[in-house]
């Protein structure tokens, strides 16, 4: 990550506008990501497992798993009260990876469905 001198700084208001004019900014897109903790189910390869989601935003997920799936495999992601969302894992370590959504998703509309099908306010499903 560039470090600005203070003088190129932006006004804190800006900095959004900022980090998406600079080549190098976030390859996650414009929007930001919001950390939770939601139980799921995943189908990968085939079979279907729990996992737990615990980053969302507009163009992807971050998932804990024991499974360590590989970079490029085709994933659905199964969030109660929400249509399956599929993607592509893009990375993976020893218990996470981040998947690219096929479509953007509207997180306050996956977020609501998801706390009408749960009765789980943003954040922690009580069913971790």
């Amino acid at each position: 990550m560039e470090i600005l001198p203070a003088a190129q700084t932006p006004p804190r208001g800006d900095a959004v506008a900022a980090a998406q004019s600079r080549p190098d900014r976030d390859r996650r897109g414009p929007g930001r990501s919001l950390d939770l903790v939601w139980s799921a189910r995943m189908t990968l390869d085939g079979a279907t497992s729990a996992c737990i989601v615990i980053q969302i935003s507009e163009q992807g997920l971050r998932v804990r798993s024991p499974l360590q799936p590989r970079a490029g495999a085709a994933i659905i992601i199964d969030l109660p009260g929400v249509p399956l969302l599929s993607g592509e894992v893009r990375w993976s370590d020893s218990v996470r990876f981040g998947v690219l959504l096929d479509q953007p998703i509207n997180v306050v509309d996956v977020m609501r469905a998801h706390r009408r099908a749960t009765g789980s306010h943003l954040g922690l499903d009580r069913r971790v």
